[in-house]
């Protein structure tokens, strides 16, 4: 299947020069976790959430307000597919080189652009319930911890989302790089100066996370959790069991890996 029945066109798109505060309003518009970026209207990679946060996080420019930063200093490159491409090969290559959009050619202009939110619609139909191959070490952190510690485990396991439990381990929500970026932004414009640094170093996982998102128990289908993602706007979806405990995340992240597996048995878009 080409890949042109799924991609966004004219993609969301935002100059190399323009503010991550444009980049973010733009995120929030349409839902998405990353946008195209162009330079005199060619396009030169994207930027993502991760990105973002990376850079705001930065001790250096955390006082920094995000009307002046720019796109140029938190994009990342990525590269070019041809209108051509299948689905499988462009999650293939979304899976390869670990970015979240990956930006479509026809005739060398910008056709549109696969995103990572749009793939779950291809899998509305399927009733495998394997997805043995995602399991991961299961980390979570409470709503006493701090954003910073909350902050390293995801940027180390690479996560999108990080289940709060209680201290009994009990689900009560989960934090995800949307949710840090927002605090950071909400101390950035209403914190003075003088106690940005302080506030943000004192900031906690109770000031950021979403209590009580939608989930799913015991071991819902691949059909269920795309339906889930697709009508939560979340960044992944938390499995618990029947104590509420947490069994599993799946994230916007997964679901190339996930229609890879399906392979040739794609549905129609």
């Amino acid at each position: 299947m080409n890949v042109k029945c799924l991609i966004r066109t004219p993609p969301p798109v935002v100059d190399k020069d323009q503010s991550l505060s444009l980049v973010l309003d733009m995120m929030e518009k349409h839902g998405l976790g990353s946008i195209g970026v162009v330079d005199d209207g060619k396009p030169v990679g994207i930027v993502s959430l991760k990105n973002v946060l990376n850079r705001i996080w930065s001790e250096r420019v955390r006082s920094v307000s995000l009307n002046n930063l720019y796109v140029s200093s938190a994009m990342e490159s990525t590269p070019l597919a041809s209108s051509s491409i299948s689905i499988l090969d462009a999650c293939k290559l979304m899976v390869e080189k670990r970015i979240s959009a990956l930006p479509i050619l026809e005739d060398d202009e910008l056709l549109g652009m696969l995103f990572e939110e749009d793939i779950p619609r291809l899998l509305l139909d399927w009733d495998s319930k394997d997805y043995s191959f995602l399991l991961d070490e299961l980390i979570s952190v409470k709503p006493s911890d701090s954003l910073l510690h909350a902050r390293m485990l995801m940027l180390r396991k690479d996560l999108q989302i990080l289940p709060v439990t209680s201290e009994n381990y009990k689900f009560i929500g989960v934090i995800s790089d949307w949710n840090i970026i927002k605090v950071i932004r909400i101390v950035q414009e209403k914190v003075s100066y003088k106690y940005k640094d302080t506030r943000m170093r004192n900031l906690f996982v109770s000031d950021a996370f979403t209590p009580s998102p939608p989930t799913l128990t015991g071991n819902p289908s691949i059909a269920e959790i795309s339906r889930t993602l697709l009508s939560s706007n979340l960044r992944g979806i938390v499995i618990l069991d029947e104590e509420r405990k947490v069994k599993m995340i799946i994230q916007l992240r997964d679901m190339p890996r996930i229609l890879i597996r399906r392979g040739k048995t794609v549905g129609n878009c």
